[in-house]
């Protein structure tokens, strides 16, 4: 990275009142897979919908919950690979 390289902040993120990671900031982390890629390789359904599957499999080993609502992040995953599984799997997204 060259010195001019402009880097942009991190995104903002919501913080409960207890200052920990709560669902809907899980939730905006599974919609953003695979959207931080490099530019000059597209992504497609397949590989959103791997990103996806690993994701679940991942939270499936999850012991430490705080303030994530399981069951509401498991149902989300799986709506979300039942969406892209919907596009072909070449689609380009």
């Amino acid at each position: 990275m060259s010195p001019d390289t402009i880097v942009p902040p991190p995104p903002e993120r919501s913080v409960s009142p207890s200052g920990g990671w709560q669902t809907r900031d899980e939730i905006g982390f599974i919609d953003g897979l695979g959207t931080w890629c490099d530019p000059d390789r597209c992504i497609t359904a397949a590989d959103r919908i791997a990103l996806l599957r690993s994701y679940r499999a991942g939270l499936m080993l999850r012991t430490r919950w705080a303030a994530l609502n399981r069951e509401t992040l498991v149902q989300h995953v799986d709506a979300a690979i039942a969406r892209f599984s919907q596009l072909k799997p070449d689609a380009v997204l």
